[in-house]
């Protein structure tokens, strides 16, 4: 980090009061020496610190010493002392055994045949060598000033070695933190190891908007209570770091986060001048560490809670489900929005999400004065768990019975409701929100006020819908689905017009279940544009073996879903499979029920325009049962109507013709042809043809049979087809 960033106190950092003195050690075995160095050096200051003496009179003396203690800065030795070679025997404990590298060590001898090898100063690292006789004063002191400085240097290094070491350890236990409490206890908990002596302090996340207050992560025992009255004094850019005798204040800066350490010594951190350097590289690391933090931090908030409202989401519920002692006597209510699309469609997305946030803030006060969760579980499904008493229909419909206020906007909202009420405790939170849904499935279905309570009768018929859901994919994949197709023939000639094809499943002991069944499953699973697909498939298929027959001319009519509609890819495909079969546009009939066609008239407008223009043929299919209006049929390109079998069973049951007869009139003002369904007796079908209908379908005349039975029921009928 660049000097500019630092703020030092503006007093000389060799002259701070209460400055250590110097520890400097005289081994000697004559007392003069040690006088006359007590004399020389007595109230001086070198580096604008004190010097403390301490003594030894023989080698083995200061060796214990030594062991002892091992702040000495600089050792005045004599060379003979006990023995000839006591002072370099010293020195090579003082550096080999006891491992002290950084006090400096100076020679003296009053022999001047003593001097030890050239070798030996660079072996021991000794800093200097002087004859007693040499050492006036002023040498003295010179000598002793320049070792100091070396002292200094060596320690200033040694301990920027050491703290390196200890912020790449510090590092990597912060990179492993998963919130700010534990990312600053381990920060105070190495500060002293990485500075070289013993502190205190604080670190605290700083407020990033006003009326916001700073997070303590830690602070140190003696100073608890002290922290708020610490930040008020904290140095002022806070972004800049500030060192004097024995504070320093380090800023943290993640984006917009920011964060501070405050660190009080001991000792004064002018006993060595390039503590800085180290603070900046460890301010530097720790800063990347925290954005690190604050990273995870956002993305575990993400993992539980939902951004827009701030409520917990589906993870974040489920965590609260289970870590409740007991949940029995609430309820779990989930709840949708009806038709939220549409005021997404109307109104924009940020109106949308206004809406949202405004739903959330009145569960919020619903829920105020209790224990209840909530939480946003999708685009516009909550969630709800507490009393019953809160959690109820009466209460939860009666929250939205008054419109929400969204920017200029009174939004009147419905809701559907599923509630779980729990009384026992045997299951998860997992089950009770599946469970929840379950009943919300249902409420979708039911009229006014949509609500339903989950009873077990709703996950069996799940399990069931899930199973067959796995069995039908089964047997699509292992091709053990059929195509039947049931003749329709001419009401006047009695003679064959078209088949309906008809999907099929059959199984060991007749059908696995009927169409009625695994077609909305098929739907549902999202398994419909691949057996739609086959199906026209197997049609254009069956076309050359229907010519073979003799019945090349009859229509064969396939139902469309709406999601093959929807896919956009109808009409292409169907252009493949006409080339591809070689099978001409009118032999292909789509029929599409009443409510398909109303569903989304205009993207059922358009490519039932482009079919046509293809040549291909449109039954609507159901009709009556729908709830169409003749301004949307108008507006739609179909060839034929299709009479409900419902319509034509009232013929037989009560004689009541009245349905049939509109529908046949509107057929033929419309210039549309007509086919009734279901057609059983003898009666129906001269009713029927009496009335003006044009086609039956049904089991009087035949039911839906394989391929090969067509063609030989087809041989049995001799007749040709009607044109």
């Amino acid at each position: 980090m660049s000097q500019d960033y630092l703020q030092f106190a503006p007093e000389d950092p060799h002259q701070q009061p209460g400055s250590p003195p110097w520890q400097i050690l005289v081994v000697d075995d004559e007392e003069d020496v040690h006088l006359s160095t007590q004399l020389v050096l007595k109230n001086l200051q070198l580096l604008g610190r004190p010097i403390a003496l301490s003594h030894a009179y023989s080698g083995q003396q200061a060796f214990e010493l030594l062991r002892q203690r091992n702040d000495f800065a600089v050792i005045l030795l004599d060379v003979v002392m006990e023995d000839d070679f006591a002072g370099l025997d010293l020195v090579a404990k003082i550096r080999g055994i006891l491992g002290l590298k950084e006090v400096r060590i100076i020679l003296r001898t009053g022999q001047p045949g003593y001097a030890p090898e050239p070798g030996i100063f660079n072996l021991h690292d000794i800093n200097d060598y002087r004859l007693k006789t040499e050492l006036t004063s002023n040498r003295l002191i010179t000598s002793i000033s320049a070792a100091l400085r070396s002292y200094e240097q060596i320690c200033t290094l040694s301990n920027n070695r050491r703290g390196l070491e200890m912020i790449v350890h510090t590092e990597m236990q912060l990179m492993e933190c998963r919130e700010f409490g534990e990312f600053s206890r381990i920060i105070l908990a190495n500060a002293s190891a990485i500075f070289g002596r013993e502190c205190q302090g604080l670190v605290a996340q700083l407020p990033t908007a006003p009326g916001q207050t700073a997070l303590i992560g830690a602070i140190s025992p003696a100073l608890a209570g002290q922290a708020e009255s610490i930040l008020a004094r904290r140095p002022i850019p806070s972004s800049n770091h500030h060192f004097d005798s024995r504070e320093m204040w380090l800023h943290l800066q993640a984006g917009l986060d920011q964060a501070v350490i405050y660190l009080q010594f001991a000792a004064a951190l002018t006993e060595f001048v390039h503590f800085a350097q180290l603070a900046n590289v460890f301010a530097a690391n720790t800063s990347a560490c925290y954005g690190h933090l604050r990273q995870l931090e956002r993305l575990n908030y993400l993992a539980y809670h939902d951004e827009l409202t701030g409520l917990p989401n589906r993870h974040g519920l489920l965590g609260a489900l289970e870590a409740r002692s007991s949940l029995q006597g609430q309820s779990l209510a989930v709840l949708d929005l009806n038709r939220f699309a549409d005021i997404n469609d109307a109104l924009g997305y940020s109106t949308g999400n206004a809406l949202l946030c405004a739903v959330a803030t009145r569960l919020n006060q619903h829920c105020a004065a209790e224990s209840v969760l909530l939480a946003r579980l999708a685009n516009d499904v909550f969630a709800l768990c507490g009393p019953q008493s809160l959690i109820n229909q009466e209460a939860l419909f009666a929250l939205f019975k008054a419109p929400l206020q969204v920017a200029q906007h009174a939004l009147p909202v419905q809701i559907a409701l599923g509630l779980r009420n729990i009384e026992q405790e045997s299951t998860t939170g997992a089950q009770l929100l599946e469970q929840a849904h379950m009943a919300l499935n249902q409420a979708k279905h039911n009229p006014p006020p949509q609500c339903a309570l989950f009873n077990p009768q709703m996950e069996a018929q799940t399990r069931w819908r899930h199973e067959v859901i796995q069995q039908l994919r089964a047997a699509f994949a292992a091709d053990q689905l059929q195509l039947w197709f049931q003749p329709q023939l001419d009401l006047g000639s009695r003679q064959i017009c078209g088949v309906e094809a008809l999907l099929r499943w059959p199984g060991e002991q007749g059908f696995v279940h009927p169409p009625a069944v695994f077609i909305p499953l098929a739907e549902y699973a999202g398994l419909i544009i691949e057996l739609g697909d086959w199906v026209l498939e197997q049609a254009c298929k069956a076309y050359q073996q229907l010519a073979a027959c003799g019945v090349g001319h009859v229509r064969i009519a396939v139902n469309i879903s709406m999601v093959q509609f929807r896919s956009g890819l109808l009409l292409e495909r169907i252009q493949q499979l006409l080339a591809q079969y070689q099978v001409p546009a009118r032999a292909l009939e789509l029929e599409i029920t009443e409510s398909i066609a109303m569903d989304e008239p205009e993207t059922v407008r358009q490519q039932l325009a482009s079919l046509r223009a293809l040549g291909l043929e449109v039954a609507i299919d159901d009709f009556g049962t729908g709830y169409s209006s003749l301004g949307q049929l108008r507006t739609l390109s179909f060839d034929r109507l299709k009479i409900d079998k419902s319509f034509v069973d009232d013929l037989a049951s009560s004689g009541n013709s009245l349905y049939v007869e509109m529908i046949i009139a509107l057929a033929r003002r419309l210039n549309l042809a007509t086919v009734a369904e279901g057609v059983e007796t003898a009666a129906q079908a001269a009713r029927l043809k009496a009335l003006g209908c044009d086609i039956g379908q049904g089991y009087y005349f035949a039911k839906p049979m394989p391929l090969a039975a067509l063609c030989d029921w087809v041989d049995s009928q001799g007749a040709a087809p009607a044109h």
